[in-house]
């Protein structure tokens, strides 16, 4: 390769075949290593002096992002441009984006070009992927800057391809300048050639595994495999070929016990094996020997034992002494379709006290679990799968196995008269892995003492177990090539499984659920995942109504299946800290009938993403449904009235009634305590009954700035909310629409300007169906409604209570932009400051109409105002406000007043009376006309000494 790079200075991007695939990561491997000891010497030819080497195995493929994050990583780049990564990374898990499926960071692609644009560089690359990878898009540019490229194919296991390969691979580069093949396949190597490669190729496979750092890399060179054909000539010389042999496999052909008309299988001779004092692995396949005297009783090294497909050879006598030492040092028991029960009888388990891993395939059922307790106290993995006997008695699995506080992976696929499950997580806190698949008898997966938290992995398919298990995650994916997509028997089994609970499973990343027609209540509370496919997840579910996500905290998406398929009822979701939310069901609306109820807090905003889609499938097809949304990590959601006070009708404020109205909180609540309520700081409560489609934000969610201005959450607010509380929070909110808005709450918001920041585009039916406005405690807001650019005829035609407290700040309450108010029956506003008016002409967009004639206020029929020293009218001066209907005006603390709505006889006036002397008349009215107000006794006067206690 050195010698190609030397010769070639035209080329830039190398692709090395090694010997039909096989050996290419070793040699690349190697060149990484020698560039980097040659780099510093002075002998080095000026070709092969690099700046920076860059190695890169990507052969456990994943994505293009993947990659890229990973010569970001051998670059050592800032903190701040790996951050990049992590922060897209989690905008995708919100979005729902597969991991495979996401790309690189054009912003991250520019800063590795700048880091390398001055400097020689190589990059060493292992693909994993099926693909060519265009490596300039990753900020790497051979064609224009000073860079090589040498990289291969490189699956994540060990592959010798075929030569038909060699042309295809070929043929299918377009960014590689020349291909580099060893010239002669991998049956050309000599034998010390051979061993050093494949020693290669088991380091780089033990360096992606951490479990496998201990392995002996010499074992790949000790294997033999023994099939049928060479079975008789092996045995004349047996103590030369097998006294350093560590693994043995004796593979007989599989016909001589399938079919009649041949001769038996030869047996295994008893001394078969007594020469292989190291072996350590041996496996029998199809094999004909005694179970009472194996030939494997001298191996007493044996670390693995596997036996497929083995029969009984009675025909040998054996002792009755015979002593079973070959099993103490037993790591792996593999037993397939083999009859011989005394295996894992009591006696023989007491010698397998090493035992890890156990797995029974084809024979005996769950029962056997009876005889595990107090036994295999390092037992890590047990597979009882596909049984072809049935239990006698129990139909339970009982605690026998429960004490193996070790075990981490239990499969049980196939035991279909299994119908129930007891375990204890408190016994089985180290357990992983619980496979269930074609348990087609359980009637629930629920544990009373809870599942271990130490759970990360559950499949259950009731379509039957997989044709081949593994020890990973690929176990429970759909794409499996191990999965059966739809047996033939699918739609006559009958799984009675009706709930699975996985409550308290804290680590629980992924599962599979598949092929359950009875199931009606899944239970994930508590667990760890991140995106809940239904697509791959849950799949074939079809009566599906309950769904519990509470105390989910890492959950950043959900995946809906095809709307047409979905009969959810029930959706609950909190993915608050589970410490903060615990698991407590919410209480259910009770008043109607709903398609669908959906209780959801969420401590980040984004999540709202998945949830849309689900509202509006169900607003178009469903009909009647019901939400019930809090978007805040607090443990306080605010003070919201609990779920099953829904059915109770919307509370009414009534102007003048003492019974919905509270004391200001202020330093003197001691004062008003003994005193009773002053009637002008008394304050109507706020809106609580919560409709069918509420909302409630707080403080603390993350990426509540985005989801009030331009995400689903705002689409959400605009289009499907009918109330709303929003408390503790910093961000206006985008008002386009407000379609079906009937109150609103919003009080503690110290940092936010504006409430709503008018964004329409066109004529629209603005906020028309808004009955309530009740605001409090906004320090810094300077408007409730900002002015908008065009005029919105219909909007706030429903409008019957606008109540505002405690906002110092304020200048105007809403902009006028339409001709009339023709709902408003109350107007209450105290502790305002700086508000000149309440109602202010939108001057973007003056009427005529408005100007000329003024805008009346037909219902509007009580004016509270206190405390507003710089209000100079309700209405700006340029618009007349009628208000025929009005009965009540009382006003303290408004010694800026200057203009009230055109009064008519009988109205009931209360003010301080230099107030009222003060007022300006339009032309045909003077107090005079009027019925004498009435004046507070105690006001504040005009002129005060300095230093008086009043002033």
């Amino acid at each position: 390769m050195f010698e190609r790079i030397r010769r070639h200075r035209d080329k830039k991007v190398f692709y090395f075949h090694g010997w039909s695939g096989f050996g290419a990561a070793p040699v690349l491997r190697s060149i990484a290593q020698e560039l980097r000891s040659i780099k510093a010497k002075k002998k080095t030819p000026p070709e092969l002096r690099f700046d920076r080497i860059l190695y890169i195995d990507c052969s456990a493929w994943k994505s293009r992002r993947e990659m890229q994050k990973k010569i970001a990583e051998e670059l050592e780049l800032d903190p701040e441009t790996m951050a990049m990564f992590g922060k897209q990374d989690e905008e995708d898990d919100f979005n729902g984006v597969d991991h495979d499926s996401r790309d690189l960071l054009r912003s991250v692609s520019t800063v590795i070009d700048q880091t390398l644009i001055h400097r020689k560089s190589i990059m060493i690359f292992l693909n994993g992927g099926q693909y060519e990878v265009d490596i300039r898009s990753f900020g790497i540019n051979p064609e224009y800057r000073d860079h090589t490229i040498i990289w291969t194919f490189k699956r994540q296991y060990l592959t010798i391809l075929g030569d038909d390969h060699y042309t295809e691979i070929r043929d299918k580069l377009r960014y590689t300048d020349l291909f580099v093949s060893s010239g002669r396949p991998a049956d050309g190597l000599t034998f010390s050639e051979f061993c050093a490669l494949l020693r290669e190729e088991a380091a780089n496979i033990v360096a992606r595994h951490p479990c496998m750092r201990d392995v002996n890399l010499t074992m790949p060179c000790r294997w033999i495999c023994v099939t049928s054909k060479g079975f008789n000539n092996i045995q004349a010389d047996m103590k030369a070929r097998f006294g350093r042999v560590s693994s043995l496999f004796v593979a007989l052909d599989n016909t001589w016990l399938s079919s009649l008309f041949l001769t038996p299988p030869p047996c295994l001779p008893s001394g078969f094996l007594k020469h292989c004092s190291s072996l350590g692995v041996l496996v029998l396949s199809h094999c004909a020997f005694s179970f009472v005297s194996p030939p494997f009783l001298l191996c007493n090294k044996l670390r693995f034992l596997g036996l497929d497909c083995c029969t009984h050879d009675n025909t040998s006598e054996a002792e009755n002494n015979t002593k079973w030492t070959c099993l103490q040092n037993l790591w792996v028991l593999d037993v397939r379709y083999t009859e011989w029960d005394d295996i894992l009888s009591e006696e023989k388990i007491d010698n397998m006290a090493n035992l890890i891993e156990l797995n029974i395939e084809g024979s005996m059922c769950w029962e056997l679990t009876t005889r595990l307790h107090g036994r295999l106290p390092y037992l890590r993995r047990l597979r009882i799968i596909k049984p072809t006997h049935k239990a006698e008695a129990s139909t339970e699995i009982s605690n026998s196995f429960m004490d193996k506080t070790e075990l981490e992976i239990l499969d049980l696929s196939g035991n279909r008269e299994l119908e129930k499950i007891s375990m204890s997580s408190s016994m089985a806190r180290s357990l992983r892995m619980l496979i269930l698949d074609g348990c087609d008898g359980l009637e629930d997966v629920v544990v009373p003492d809870g599942l271990p938290s130490s759970l990360r992995l559950f499949s259950f398919d009731g379509y039957g177990p997989a044709a081949h298990w593994r020890s990973s995650s690929e176990l429970l994916s759909l794409q499996s090539c191990e999965r059966e997509r739809s047996p033939p028997d699918a739609d006559k089994r009958v799984v009675k499984t009706f709930k699975i609970s996985l409550q308290g499973c804290t680590q629980l990343e992924n599962l599979f659920v598949r092929g359950l027609p009875n199931l009606e209540e899944l239970d994930l509370s508590g667990s760890a995942i991140k995106v809940f496919d239904l697509t791959t997840m849950v799949v074939n579910v079809p009566g599906l109504k309950r769904l519990f996500l509470l105390g989910c905290e890492h959950l950043s998406a959900i995946k809906w299946d095809p709307f047409g398929q979905l009969k959810l009822k029930l959706l609950c979701i909190d993915t608050r800290h589970r410490r903060v939310s615990g698991f407590t069901r919410p209480s259910l609306a009770q008043h109607k009938s709903f398609s669908l109820q959906l209780h959801a807090t969420l401590a980040d905003a984004r999540l709202m993403r998945s949830l849309l889609d689900l509202i509006i499938h169900y607003d178009e097809f469903r009909g009647i449904y019901y939400f019930n949304i809090q978007v805040t990590s607090s443990i306080d959601s605010g003070g919201g009235v609990p779920l099953d006070t829904t059915n109770k009708e919307m509370i009414q404020i009534q102007p003048g009634s003492n019974q919905h109205r509270h004391v200001l909180v202020s330093h003197y609540r001691d004062v008003f305590s003994k005193i009773g309520d002053a009637p002008m700081l008394v304050f109507p409560q706020p809106p609580t009954q919560q409709l069918d489609h509420h909302i409630e934000i707080g403080g603390g969610s993350c990426a509540l700035e985005s989801g009030l201005t331009s995400d689903s959450l705002c689409d959400v607010i605009n289009w499907y909310v009918e109330s709303m509380h929003l408390h503790d929070a910093s961000t206006s909110m985008v008002a386009y629409s407000l379609e079906h808005l009937k109150w609103i709450r919003v009080e503690s918001c110290p940092r936010i300007e504006t409430v709503f920041t008018s964004n329409v585009e066109e004529y629209s039916e603005y906020a028309n169906k808004l009955e309530t406005i009740w605001v409090s405690d906004l320090q810094k807001a300077l408007c409730i409604w900002s002015i908008c650019t065009i005029s919105l005829f219909l909007s706030f035609e429903n409008l019957k209570h606008l109540h505002l407290r405690s906002c110092p700040r304020l200048q105007f309450v809403l902009p006028v932009w339409v001709t009339s108010f023709p709902s408003l029956e109350t107007l209450h506003i105290i502790h305002c400051g700086d508000l000149t008016h309440v109602f202010v002409l939108n001057e973007k967009f003056p009427e005529e109409e408005i100007v000329s004639h003024g805008v009346p206020f037909p219902k509007l029929t009580t004016i509270h105002l206190h405390d507003l020293p710089k209000l100079q009218g309700i209405m700006c001066e340029e618009v007349k406000m009628l208000a025929p209907a009005l009965k009540t005006i009382r006003i303290r603390g408004c010694f800026g007043l200057r203009r009230l709505p055109a009064l008519q006889p009988g109205v009931r006036v209360e003010m301080e009376k230099d107030v009222w002397d003060a007022l300006e008349w339009d032309a045909g009215q003077c107090s005079d006309l009027f019925k004498p107000p009435v004046h507070s006794r105690y006001y504040r006067r005009r002129r005060l000494l300095r230093g008086t206690v009043l002033r």
